[in-house]
C-alpha cells in the first residue's frame, strides 16, 4: 500500500528535479518526528543534494555563460526589431512593401518563437534564417530596409556561436561529475526515506506522518503536473506531409534547408509544424552535388522521425565560396 504518490523523476528537468528534492528536505525539517524517522539517511541525502546543486549551478556561474547571455540578448533584440518592421509594413500603402512583408512574415513564422528556444536550437535556427535572408530573400530584405538589422543579427549569431563553443570546452574540462549518477543515487535515498515514513504511518498511525504525507502528496502532484515533460506525444510516421524541396545550388558549404512540414490526421485539417518547436532537423550528404537527406525528428508534442531528400546541383559559373 503506497500512501505517498510516486514522483515522475525521469520526466523532471534538472532544475525541477533539484527543486522538488529541496522542497522535500525542507518539509522533512519542518516535521521533527519525520526527521527523526529518517535521521540515518539525512546526511547522505543532503550531501547528494549539494552535489546536484553544484552540477546545475556550475553553468550558471561561468563567466562565459554571462557573455553568452549578452550575445543571446543581442540576437533577441535584432529578431524583435526585424519582426516589428515586417509587421508594420503589412499595412504599408506601398504594394511592394506589403508583398515583401508578407513573404518574410511567412518565413519567420516557420521558425516559431526563436527567442524561447534552448541555446543550441536557437543558434541553428538563426544561422539558417540569416543564410536564407542573405541568399533567397535579398530583394525583400532590401525593400523593407532590413539590411542593417540582418547584419546585426548575423554578427550577434557569430559571436554567440564562438562563445557557445568556448562554453562547451569549459564544461568538458571541468572535473567530471555525472549528474545522471547523482540523480540515481539521491532518488534511491529518497525512496528509502519514503519507505520509512510510510511504514511508520501504517504501523502506528502517526499524526505527524499523516500530515507530512498530505503536504508531500500536494507537492508531488504539482511537480508531476506542472514541471514534467509532456508525456503525450504524437507519432510522426505516416502522419507527416513534407513539401518537396527545390533543387539547391552547390556552394561548397553545407546546404541546410528547412522544409514545410505538416501533421495530417484523417478527418482533421493539416497542422503546420514549427521548426525547433515541433521538430528539429539533421542533415546527411548535404555539401557536394547529388542527393542530400533531411531527417525530421519530432520534438515537444511529437516523436519519431521522417526522412526526405533533395538535390544539390552544380550551377554553371558558380564557384564554391
Amino acid at each position: 500500500m503506497n500512501l505517498i504518490n510516486s514522483v515522475r523523476f525521469s520526466r523532471l528537468r534538472a532544475e525541477a528535479h533539484y527543486q522538488f528534492l529541496l522542497v522535500f528536505i525542507n518539509l522533512v525539517d519542518t516535521f521533527h518526528a519525520v526527521r527523526d524517522l529518517v535521521a540515518i539517511l539525512i546526511d547522505r541525502f543532503r550531501e547528494l543534494l549539494a552535489r546536484e546543486e553544484f552540477a546545475i549551478d556550475f553553468e550558471r556561474k561561468s563567466p562565459i555563460t554571462k557573455k553568452l547571455g549578452d550575445a543571446d540578448h543581442r540576437i533577441d533584440k535584432a529578431l524583435t526589431g526585424m519582426r516589428s518592421i515586417i509587421n508594420a509594413n503589412l499595412y504599408s500603402s506601398n504594394t511592394a512593401e506589403v508583398d515583401a512583408a508578407q513573404v518574410l512574415e511567412v518565413r519567420f513564422h516557420t521558425f516559431g518563437n526563436i527567442r524561447q528556444k534552448p541555446y543550441e536550437e536557437e543558434s541553428t535556427a538563426v544561422q539558417i534564417l540569416v543564410r536564407e535572408l542573405q541568399q533567397k530573400y535579398v530583394q525583400e530584405v532590401v525593400t523593407l530596409g532590413l539590411v542593417n538589422w540582418l547584419n546585426e543579427l548575423g554578427s550577434a549569431e557569430q559571436l554567440f556561436t564562438q562563445l557557445f563553443v568556448e562554453r562547451n570546452a569549459e564544461l568538458a574540462n571541468r572535473p567530471k561529475e555525472s549528474l545522471r549518477e547523482i540523480r540515481r543515487e539521491i532518488e534511491d535515498v529518497y525512496s528509502k526515506m519514503i519507505a520509512l515514513v510510510e511504514a511508520d504511518a501504517i504501523a502506528h498511525g502517526n499524526v505527524n506522518s499523516s500530515d507530512f504525507i498530505l503536504q508531500l502528496n500536494g507537492q508531488v502532484k504539482y511537480f508531476n503536473e506542472h514541471e514534467a515533460h509532456n508525456p503525450t506525444r504524437k507519432e510522426l510516421g505516416e502522419h507527416v506531409s513534407v513539401a518537396p524541396v527545390e533543387t539547391q545550388p552547390y556552394t561548397g558549404k553545407a546546404v541546410n534547408v528547412i522544409p514545410e512540414v505538416h501533421y495530417v490526421e484523417e478527418g482533421k485539417p493539416a497542422k503546420e509544424l514549427v521548426f525547433t518547436v515541433d521538430f528539429t532537423l539533421a542533415y546527411k550528404d548535404n555539401v557536394n552535388p547529388g542527393t542530400a537527406e533531411i531527417v525530421i525528428h519530432g520534438k515537444g508534442g511529437y516523436k519519431g522521425q521522417k526522412v526526405v531528400t533533395f538535390n544539390i546541383a552544380r550551377t554553371t559559373g558558380l564557384a564554391p565560396v
